[in-house]
């Protein structure tokens, strides 16, 4: 009789860990975006808050108001007039002692996430040592570095870090590299999450123009080690 008693209460602690761990699979992922977004959103909102006297400060307004002025300047960056005033600021930030280190690099690194010449679009396996079996994923960011004395038998990789913002810029001998025949988007999620997630299949038909890339890509490499 004790010994089934004790067979069962194991039974049963036994389910309820699994029923546990299968809730916080699915549970923990939904919360922390949750939380991540109210952050993000607490602060903003926190930063440009609309407060009037005599019915106090407006939730959300703060967010409304920085979307608000975004698609102000987008609006008015696709007109020829603020155009020439927005050279004038950019000549000027690339000039400023304060701002001419930080403001080139963040421009560039969202003109390669977002703008017209993204340049995360070139996924790639490539080794750092000839002899090393070891192998990385990264991303082509310049296959032309004359400008700074290094021959065209080189490119530019950039390998993101697992769970981080941050990665690595490898000068890499095309020999040691190979295209990858992934979406870049993909690729670039599967290193972020430290290789831990399922890698979607794509239909052919949306990717046309990333695949015209990737030959673009094969030809650039195969030349290079001609």
């Amino acid at each position: 009789m004790a010994g089934g008693f004790k067979a069962f209460t194991k039974k049963i602690s036994s389910r309820l860990v699994s029923y546990f761990l299968q809730g916080l699979f699915l549970f923990s992922p939904i919360a922390l975006t949750a939380y991540s977004i109210y952050w993000v959103f607490k602060q903003i909102d926190g930063w440009l808050n609309i407060s009037i006297p005599g019915v106090g400060s407006i939730p959300g307004s703060g967010v409304l108001l920085l979307v608000v002025i975004i698609l102000l300047v987008g609006f008015l960056g696709s007109t020829i007039v603020f155009e020439a005033f927005w050279k004038l600021i950019d000549n000027f930030l690339y000039k400023f002692p304060l701002t001419k280190f930080l403001y080139p690099a963040l421009k560039d690194i969202f003109g390669a996430v977002m703008g017209k010449e993204k340049k995360l679009n070139k996924p790639v396996l490539f080794r750092i040592s000839k002899d090393s079996d070891l192998e990385r994923i990264g991303f082509i960011t310049e296959s032309d570095l004359s400008k700074l004395g290094i021959g065209p038998e080189k490119v530019a990789v950039y390998a993101p870090h697992s769970y981080n913002f941050s990665g690595n810029v490898y000068i890499v001998p095309v020999e040691n590299i190979k295209p990858l025949d992934a979406d870049a988007s993909e690729a670039m999620k599967f290193v972020v999450a430290g290789g831990m997630v399922k890698i979607k299949d794509t239909d052919k038909s949306i990717v046309l123009p990333v695949e015209t890339s990737k030959q673009e890509d094969k030809k650039m490499v195969n030349e290079k080690k001609d």
